[in-house]
């Protein structure tokens, strides 16, 4: 169990994110400490409590055995699914409780926190997959991981993804052939979006007071004597309606899903996230956008109307300047162009798409691109694609949290 959390101490370096995470390995030495002083004989003043207390030890240890009940805490066998079981734990079963008080009441000014928490430990999930093109980080890792965790040096693929030193877990027409790229994925908490999403969602229903959210990410299989079910990520309560509906985070599920209506009741929403423009990877350096801070205080608050799902960055954001913003000084900045890029990699020669290759395709001298961003005709049209590409203007933006699905349950 303590190799377990040691992941998450390797993973996040920063102090207050380390804090958050030795607080629960405080929670495992504590239960250690139990154990271990119960273990020893001498401890006791009735020996017979001793004698107890190792006859229930050793059957716990022989039936654990027998099921594998030590695999499902942490092996490599869906060890994504087990880092991101411990995330979750801790924002949603542990950490809700810092939004309830010692009188059990919510406490309602805690809440933009708690969404900007979400929102700032996603960008750190999706900085975490620079990985797949930063070998010199993956290896600090694997190497790390070595020290902290003996016996992974023994899984088959762990040598051949050290000594791995290009692209590794994109889509197969970027990565080289023979990466080690399944089992990359299993040695971060589940990769592109699968953990930050079901994150995002729960963050989405709280903003926008949806309804009563019953998360369900930690009890993927609910049972009976002789059956299981497998319910959807989350469960919400709605307030105006006051039925339930499940939430299913992804695609291709209806089979479960239909498993789970039929004897509940419950009608089940999916969701696509393939098309969430909250995460885009870009195309030119294969790392994921992150979310912008603007975006971050925006959504945070609850009270702040959020009118369309995209920030005009150029006109919409003060925290650069024209200038900079055009010099690629925001690395959040999007460029529209088939694909959202970041806009610093179109500003940089380095990553081989520059801005004179857009000007050029679109017949754009370069200060006639600028003078017309500035112009004030464009500034003020409704922002649609339309009109977007009738002044040929490229896509310069980011983007707000939005689930479309979802937005169909926001109570009017």
């Amino acid at each position: 169990m303590q190799n377990l959390v040691k992941v998450f101490i390797i993973l996040l370096r920063r102090n207050k994110m380390k804090r958050i995470f030795e607080k629960t390995i405080d929670s495992i030495k504590h239960l250690e400490a139990l154990h271990d002083v119960f273990l020893n004989r001498n401890n006791y003043s009735d020996k017979n409590d001793h004698s107890l207390y190792v006859e229930n030890l050793k059957e716990i240890s022989k039936i654990s055995k027998e099921i594998d009940f030590y695999e499902e805490l942490y092996s490599e066998t869906g060890r994504q699914m087990k880092l991101a079981d411990i995330i979750e734990y801790i924002f949603f079963s542990r950490g809700i409780f810092s939004l309830i008080n010692g009188k059990n009441q919510l406490i309602k000014n805690n809440i933009p926190k708690f969404i900007e928490l979400i929102l700032r430990f996603v960008n750190l999930l999706m900085l975490y997959e620079v990985m797949t093109v930063d070998s010199k980080i993956r290896k600090s890792f694997l190497n790390k991981l070595k020290k902290e965790i003996k016996d992974i040096v023994n899984e088959k693929e762990f040598d051949k993804l050290l000594k791995w030193g290009k692209r590794v877990g994109l889509k197969d027409e970027d990565t080289p052939k023979g990466a080690p790229s399944s089992y990359f994925d299993s040695i971060l908490p589940k990769t592109a979006g699968g953990l930050w999403h079901e994150m995002l969602v729960y963050i989405f229903i709280l903003r926008f007071n949806i309804g009563y959210i019953f998360p369900l990410l930690l009890h993927q299989k609910i049972i009976s004597l002789d059956e299981k079910l497998s319910p959807p990520d989350l469960i919400i309560l709605h307030k105006s309606r006051n039925n339930y509906f499940g939430i299913e985070i992804g695609t291709l599920k209806e089979r479960q899903s239909g498993g789970f209506m039929a004897p509940s009741g419950i009608p089940v929403i999916p969701l696509d996230t393939l098309n969430c423009r909250i995460s885009d990877r870009c195309p030119a350096c294969k790392k994921w956008i992150g979310i912008c801070p603007k975006v971050i205080d925006e959504f945070s608050n609850p009270s702040y109307k959020i009118e369309r799902t995209e920030i005009r960055c150029l006109y919409d954001c003060d925290r650069y300047t024209l200038k900079e913003k055009l010099n690629g000084g925001c690395p959040y900045m999007k460029c529209y162009d088939k694909l959202h890029y970041h806009y610093q990699c179109v500003v940089s020669k380095k990553r081989g798409l520059i801005i004179d290759d857009i000007i050029k395709k679109h017949r754009f001298e370069k200060q006639n691109f600028i003078d017309l961003l500035n112009n004030k005709e464009i500034k003020n049209l409704p922002f649609n694609e339309g009109n977007i590409r009738s002044k040929k203007i490229n896509y310069l933006i980011t983007h707000y949290l939005w689930y479309p699905e979802l937005s169909k349950l926001i109570q009017k």
